[in-house]
């Protein structure tokens, strides 16, 4: 699935609206908007979200396309209690390198998280 920041992008193109005119017609500095687009920042939340929904007029497919990237990209874990040592090691290791994995190599990591809950019989979770 695609990042809350691609979503916004997209749908923003698609109108062939320039970053600078909706973060002018939003209230969002044109700086912040570029950051969360490429993922740097967290989603927009609140006012500023429902401004961009306003201003891009998103259908109501866009918007729950919007809407399930903001889940999806959002922080929301810890580390469960219980773990042993070994997998304390491992989620640390990978919050490490996370930053420099490459495209693909997310996207191989995320085939593999999927098929696992796949095979189990589980589905992500979105809180």
């Amino acid at each position: 699935m695609a990042t809350f920041g691609m979503v916004l992008q997209l749908a923003r193109k698609v109108r062939g609206m320039e970053q600078k005119t909706l973060a002018d017609k939003t209230g969002v500095s044109r700086s912040y908007l570029s950051r969360v687009e490429l993922g740097l920042k967290p989603p927009l939340a609140g006012e500023a979200m429902q401004r961009v929904v306003e201003v891009l007029q998103l259908s109501e497919e866009e918007k729950h396309r919007l809407e399930a990237a903001r889940a999806l990209s959002a922080v929301r874990f810890q580390l469960p209690k219980g773990l042993t040592p070994m997998q304390v090691e491992l989620a640390n290791r990978f919050h490490q390198v996370l930053a420099r994995l490459t495209p693909q190599q997310v996207s191989v990591l995320n085939t593999q998280l999927l098929n696992e809950q796949e095979s189990r019989g589980s589905k992500p979770q979105i809180r």
